[in-house]
């Protein structure tokens, strides 16, 4: 089935086409919910955005978390976008694994910082409105 154990084989044609415009896909939805959130567009869902106790349970929390929080989760989809162009350049297994899992990284990274940034920013804006 592969010769020399796999190694170095490269990823087929397909599946690396496939991925890479799966990480495309997710990070332009990264960018794109990241910039209505900066912009005050994004309302409270379950599906998109920064989904914690607070934010869902209250709209000025969900408000406050998005825009302090909303550049942070547009730099979230520049990874899975770069390492899907890379992909389509790169498709070996161990190079393109690589390019994945740092593009990946790199989204995970910038989520929770938004997230961490967005939490504060909510319980913030609660203390302030109840002062």
């Amino acid at each position: 089935m592969f010769r020399n154990g796999g190694a170095g084989d490269p990823m087929p044609g397909g599946a690396a086409l496939g991925l890479g415009l799966l990480l495309v896909a997710a990070g332009v939805g990264l960018f794109v919910a990241g910039r209505r959130a900066q912009e005050g567009r994004l309302r409270q869902n379950h599906f998109v955005g920064i989904r914690t106790t607070l934010t869902l349970n209250s709209e000025i929390a969900w408000d406050a978390a998005h825009l302090a929080g909303g550049r942070r989760l547009m730099l979230s989809g520049y990874g899975p976008v770069g390492s899907g162009i890379l992909l389509f350049s790169q498709p070996t297994n161990g190079v393109g694994a690589a390019i994945v899992l740092v593009g990946l990284g790199w989204m995970v990274g910038w989520i929770l910082a938004a997230a961490a940034l967005g939490e504060r920013a909510a319980k913030a804006a609660l203390d302030d409105a109840g002062d």
